[in-house]
């Protein structure tokens, strides 16, 4: 697993809004990138998505912005405060499995 950041731009950047970063463990940045927007996408209600980018490694101590640490357990306690249920996490992660192995 490695750290990534992710920064989404929602629906706000039309009004002028910044993007949300999150720094999340993945295995792979196309894993690290559908958490974020998963994640974004159910927390804000928010379909108009912009991943706007996409760097290795959590920021430093002196990265100038607020992020979403949701590494470790994090991400899954964060999304099931959605209402995003179990089995449909499953059913997720088969589909992101049959898409890497078509790759």
């Amino acid at each position: 697993m490695s750290d990534w950041l992710i920064t989404i731009a929602g629906c706000e950047r039309h009004d002028g809004e910044k993007p949300t970063d999150y720094v999340i463990d993945a295995a792979t940045q196309d894993q690290a990138v559908m958490a974020a927007i998963l994640l974004h996408s159910r927390e804000h209600d928010d379909l108009d998505l912009e991943v706007v980018g996409v760097s290795q490694g959590a920021p430093g101590p002196d990265y100038p912005y607020f992020y979403n640490d949701v590494r470790g357990g994090e991400f899954a306690r964060r999304l099931l405060a959605t209402g995003f249920d179990l089995d449909s996490l499953a059913a997720l992660e088969k589909a992101v499995q049959a898409l890497e192995e078509g790759s």
